[in-house]
This record gives structure tokens, C-alpha cells and sequence, in this order.
């Protein structure tokens, strides 16, 4: 029996073939493009959240700020009137868990730089703030301290701490 070669049947489908391949690529792209939308997208609700809780936290800490500075200037006024009175110095108790944790959850690595750089200087003042008063407070109840210059000091500092949270919070993008 005569072999007879039937070349179009052993013929590969070049265009079949082809196409079928464009297609398999093009989903396996638009899969990854999806993923990385998705991820994104993720990333950006952390950052959005992790810019909600700053916020929250700086208005907080402005408030205990401007508390404290208020009874601070108040004891400098009446110190004024009456030296050498005593005084009870009352620092205020400051927040800063948003920030680390948004440095903590790379949340800081997507933020706009000029943010970072306030929520940065706000984190310095706020360590100076709370390294001033560790040093300065044991030595306020020794006899012979100057308090009002030492309430002077606080109030300064507290003044520093406001121009920063103000700053920190300009540099948050609205909703």
C-alpha cells in the first residue's frame, strides 16, 4: 500500500497557534496588572488610614498642649504677681503611636516626602518636649530652682510643639 504524505494535515498552524499564544499572555498580563491595581490599591487605604489616625492624634496632642500651655502662662502671670510662690509643673502626656506605627507598616514609604518631613519635625519637637521634661522636672522641687524661668522654658517649648502639629497637620491631604 503506497504512502501517500498529506502535507496539509501535518502542518502546523502558525496563525492558530499564534493567536492562541497572544491571548494566553494577554491574560496572564492583564491577571498581573489586576494584582498589582489590587495591591495597590490596598496600600493606598493604609496610607489613607495611617494619614487619618496622625491627624487624629495631632489634634489630640494640640489640645493637651494648648491645655498645658495655658495653665503654664498662667503660673508665669501669677508668679508676676507673687514670687517665689510654689509651683506644680504639669508637662503634658503626649501621643505618638500613629507615626510609628505608619513607619512601622511602610505606611510612611508612600506618603507625599513633605508630609514625612513635618510628621518628622513634630516627632523631634515632641522627643525634645518629652526629653526636656524628664531632665527638667527633678530639678524644679530643688530648693532655690528658678521655676519661672523654667516655666519660661516649658512655655517656649510648648509654643515650638503647636507650630508643628500646625504644620504637620497642613501637610495631611484633605479628604
Amino acid at each position: 500500500m503506497p504512502v501517500t504524505s498529506d502535507r496539509s494535515s501535518s502542518r502546523i498552524p502558525w496563525l492558530k497557534l499564534g493567536a492562541e499564544t497572544f491571548f494566553v499572555v494577554l491574560g496572564v498580563l492583564l491577571a498581573l496588572a489586576l494584582d498589582e491595581w489590587r495591591q495597590d490599591r490596598r496600600e493606598q487605604e493604609v496610607v489613607t488610614l495611617a494619614l487619618q489616625n496622625i491627624r487624629s492624634e495631632i489634634q489630640e496632642n494640640r489640645e493637651e498642649i494648648r491645655r498645658t500651655l495655658s495653665y503654664h502662662r498662667d503660673l508665669l502671670a501669677r508668679l508676676e504677681k507673687t514670687p517665689g510662690m510654689p509651683v506644680a509643673f504639669k508637662p503634658a502626656i503626649l501621643r505618638n503611636s500613629a507615626w510609628q506605627a505608619a513607619q512601622s507598616s511602610q505606611a510612611a514609604a508612600r506618603m507625599d516626602f513633605s508630609a514625612v518631613a513635618a510628621f518628622s519635625k513634630m516627632k523631634d519637637r515632641q522627643d525634645l518636649y518629652q526629653g526636656f521634661s524628664t531632665q527638667v522636672l527633678p530639678m524644679v522641687y530643688q530648693p532655690g530652682r528658678p521655676s519661672r524661668m523654667i516655666l519660661s522654658d516649658f512655655a517656649f517649648v510648648e509654643g515650638m510643639l503647636l507650630q508643628a502639629y500646625d504644620e504637620a497637620e497642613r501637610a495631611i491631604p484633605k479628604d
